[in-house]
């Protein structure tokens, strides 16, 4: 009776522990998903705040207005200045060997400048577009991986086998990276029409004025007489 007891014991103990196992399994499962959950919510914010710098930047880039007269007579005159320099110098350069490597140095410096200026200069106006492409990709895995978790959680035979894994999560990334494309793609449709509704109202005003050149005259011929004739009666009451 008594091996029969201490049999029994072991068996009644090892039972005992089958629920406990499976419930730290569970609980393994939803701390996954909720880590999954957080870094998705955070790569969603900071694609979020990528795209608003981004949108700023599009912004004064478009409301920049170009270089004036002034500016460009400046630039103008310091290109000038330039060749006039570096042809006096190339005229004279044979003379001397010193002279010509001097100058052909200078020139290669120059150069070099010139283009990692162009470079920085380049890398720095689409670092904005860089970062939301960046956050793009970790925001699709993020979300593929809740996904996966989710369905991890629902589905246990998923997570048992890596190929199916692979599998699922590779589709739910296609899935997002296609929703991602079509929302930029009606982004730019929307861009594109909004350009092209402001392009077509400049075009008709132009079109207005080649068609109708005495009626713009007469029209500003009048808003002249108006301004006269506010300026003239605002001077009376002062020398009254």
């Amino acid at each position: 009776m008594r091996q029969e007891d201490e049999a029994d014991g072991p068996q009644d103990t090892g039972k005992a522990q089958e629920p406990e196992g499976s419930a730290e399994k569970a609980g393994s499962k939803k701390d996954k998903y909720q880590k999954a959950q957080a870094k998705a919510e955070h790569a969603g914010e900071k694609l979020g705040k990528a795209r608003e710098k981004l949108d700023k930047t599009e912004a004064k880039r478009a409301a920049k207005k170009p270089p004036g007269l002034a500016k460009k007579a400046v630039r103008g005159a310091r290109t000038e200045a330039w060749f006039y320099v570096h042809n006096k110098i190339h005229e004279v350069e044979h003379e001397n060997v010193g002279v010509e490597g001097a100058h052909k140095s200078e020139l290669a410096a120059e150069a070099g400048t010139r283009k990692l200026t162009r470079y920085a200069k380049r890398r720095w106006q689409e670092h904005p577009a860089r970062k939301v492409a960046k956050w793009e990709r970790k925001d699709i895995k993020a979300r593929a991986n809740m996904d996966f978790q989710k369905m991890a959680s629902e589905h246990p035979e998923l997570a048992s086998n890596p190929l199916s894994r692979v599998q699922q999560k590779w589709k739910l990334k296609r899935r997002y990276s296609k929703e991602a494309k079509a929302a930029a793609k009606q982004g730019a449709k929307a861009a594109k029409k909004t350009a092209a509704a402001s392009g077509t109202a400049t075009r008709r005003a132009a079109q207005f004025v080649t068609r109708h050149p005495v009626a713009v005259l007469v029209l500003l011929l009048l808003l002249l007489l108006c301004f006269l004739v506010s300026a003239v009666s605002s001077i009376f009451p002062t020398l009254g």
